[in-house]
């Protein structure tokens, strides 16, 4: 995946994002979930300048808008998704565990 694709990653549903300012479908789905699972494993991840979100929490400041915009079907797919992610985040896995999964 080159540089210019791996970007699109920051695109904004709303056409406000960089590096081209694309706007809700003109946005790789791709990039639309990278973006989204980007910005959840942000809040649930201690930082060395912040604590980590519980995973309850982290998920209400997505769907409330807290953390980005993002396109309803996105927000729809993470809502189906968000009690695998939470288990992920609460038994430590990784993606070196999918093989065990």
């Amino acid at each position: 995946m080159s540089n210019d694709e791996l970007g699109k990653r920051q695109e904004i549903s709303k056409g406000k994002g960089y590096p081209d300012g694309l706007k809700e479908d003109e946005i790789p789905i791709w990039a639309q979930i990278v973006s989204i699972v980007d910005v959840y494993d942000a809040l649930v991840s201690e930082r060395v300048y912040k604590t980590a979100y519980d995973v309850k929490t982290a998920a209400n400041m997505i769907a409330n808008g807290e953390c980005g915009v993002f396109s309803p079907e996105i927000l729809d797919c993470f809502e189906l998704a968000k009690e695998e992610l939470f288990d992920a985040i609460e038994n430590k896995l990784s993606f070196a565990d999918a093989e065990n999964i």
